[in-house]
């Protein structure tokens, strides 16, 4: 699925769309250094037009209170897992890292 960066437009296919990547008209000119590649422009107000986000889900683990795992369903995806512990901390040690990244 693909959306219009400005109207909102919603297409299924690139073939739907008036430029396909790489041949869209400026792409260099309308493109931020390290932006998002965009699939092509839009027909209805030639915009450019990005593929869909999907959502991420991250599933932790726990046992007994404690984290065993942090999964995602993406690759690349960065987790940490925080605690609070209020008795005797210091502010600028409020959070402790008690799992990293899977």
């Amino acid at each position: 699925m693909y959306v219009c960066d400005n109207c909102g437009k919603r297409y299924e296919q690139d073939g739907q769309l008036n430029h396909v990547f790489p041949n869209i008209p400026a792409l260099l000119e309308r493109v931020e250094p390290g932006g998002t590649v965009p699939a092509g422009e839009c027909p209805g107000c030639g915009a450019l037009v990005y593929p869909e986000d999907s959502d991420i889900r991250l599933l932790i683990l726990l046992e007994g209170g404690l984290v065993q795992e942090v999964l995602s369903d993406k690759p690349g995806v960065a987790s940490v897992v925080l605690t609070q512990d209020m008795d005797g901390v210091d502010d600028e040690e409020l959070f402790e890292i008690i799992a990293g990244d899977e």
